[in-house]
């Protein structure tokens, strides 16, 4: 399992549009093989590890995406987000489809299926959307 979500996020890595510099540096990173989330709103103060299980969901949910800099209308902050390999993506604070890769600056639209997902993810860890 382990393998696999590494081979995952070198993959996500190619894909991302980073710079070849950082993405030596991205995949060297890539050996953590859980994601940790982060939810620092209100009263709640969450930074956890995520399970194997949802680590690779995470990963799946990014492989084979464009990304895009044209800057959308949603918040984002790494206060909501979650990292994984130095590679920090933070879901859109309201109910958008969309997570900003914080490292690169680049956005990336998920399916309604997808930010379900996500959503279930935080919830599961004490985190709820929106959050703005």
């Amino acid at each position: 399992m382990k393998k696999i979500i590494a081979v995952l996020l070198m993959m996500l890595l190619l894909l991302s549009g980073c710079s070849k510099k950082e993405e030596q540096k991205q995949e060297e990173q890539a050996t953590q093989t859980t994601a940790t989330i982060t939810y620092v709103y209100g009263d709640k103060e969450i930074r956890e590890e995520l399970t194997p299980e949802e680590s690779a969901a995470i990963l799946t949910m990014m492989l084979g995406k464009s990304s895009y800099t044209v800057v959308p209308s949603c918040s984002f902050s790494e206060d909501i987000s979650v990292t994984v390999g130095g590679v920090t993506l933070a879901p859109a604070r309201d109910y958008c489809n969309i997570v900003k890769n914080m490292n690169t600056g680049k956005y990336i639209n998920l399916t309604s299926n997808e930010r379900t997902k996500l959503n279930e993810i935080f919830k599961n860890h004490g985190g709820k959307f929106p959050c703005v």
